[in-house]
């Protein structure tokens, strides 16, 4: 049995190259199991055998983190602090409203559209649908101006062979941070991006040595950003794909105030059969 303290690589060599058909525990804490079919169905299909070995390693780290973190939960809340009966009636009152709705709308044809509805939805949303979207690659960290760790995050960071080479380290850095994203390879819409950082990346035209890294204070937070690459690319839903689209969009208006005008009747109808006591 895999103990805590053992390689994880033993149990990633097990998930990838044992063929026997009884499951296996990869790995235990606190008498709690993890078995390697558990991670086979986390792992994105078509991943060669590095890509799995290293997505599975972190998995079950991820998976050994959060049951020793539960085991601390559970010794040092008193009953108490441990009882969610209230929050999860609520929730499950919140799942069973939601079904209904879901079944209360399952028939598309009755909330057919007209032309006219459509075309106004297009011209409501013209901008959406129409020309290209800015994408950015970028690196960044929020994290409290005091941080202790913004000295050490700041060098490495913004020194691009660290930065590519040191990524396990940013990760224990950035535990410090309130957010933080370092993917290489990720393209993000800008629209988006602009929502979250202090920075206004449609004036950097080129991304050069000089404007590539970017330290900058909003409000309480301090923000150090690593611009990779921008381009452009076709709105996703422009083109052909505008009108389904809009399609989309007119159908859940209507279902949206089909079902407020049925929560409407319904507590009209309680009201004058004096359901309601108030």
């Amino acid at each position: 049995m895999r103990k805590l303290s053992a390689s994880v690589l033993f149990s990633l060599i097990l998930l990838v190259g044992c063929k026997s058909s009884q499951d296996q525990a990869v790995a235990e804490v606190h008498n709690t199991k993890l078995y390697r079919s558990e991670i086979e169905a986390m792992l994105p299909a078509g991943l060669n055998q590095a890509d799995s070995i290293k997505m599975a390693n972190r998995l079950i780290e991820d998976w050994l983190k959060k049951q020793l973190l539960l085991n601390e939960a559970n010794k040092n809340l008193s009953v108490k602090e441990k009882n969610f009966e209230k929050e999860l009636d609520a929730y499950k009152k919140e799942l069973l409203v939601n079904a209904y709705f879901q079944k209360l709308t399952l028939d598309s044809a009755q909330f057919s559209y007209t032309d006219e509805e459509l075309q106004e939805i297009l011209h409501q949303y013209e901008e959406d649908f129409d020309g290209e979207k800015v994408i950015v690659k970028l690196n960044y960290a929020k994290l409290s101006p005091k941080s202790k760790v913004l000295k050490p995050l700041r060098n490495i960071l913004f020194d691009e062979r660290r930065r590519m080479f040191e990524k396990d380290r940013i990760e224990e850095l950035c535990a410090d941070s309130i957010e933080y994203f370092i993917e290489d390879h990720t393209w993000l819409y800008l629209d988006d991006i602009k929502q979250e950082l202090p920075i206004n990346l449609e004036k950097e035209d080129e991304i050069t040595d000089q404007n590539r890294n970017i330290e900058r204070k909003s409000g309480d937070y301090l923000y150090l950003i690593v611009l990779l690459d921008k381009n452009s690319t076709p709105n996703p839903i422009a083109n052909s794909e505008n009108i389904e689209a809009a399609k989309k969009m007119v159908i859940q208006q209507k279902k949206t105030r089909y079902i407020d005008q049925y929560i409407e009747a319904l507590y009209q109808k309680a009201l004058k059969d004096n359901t309601i006591i108030r």
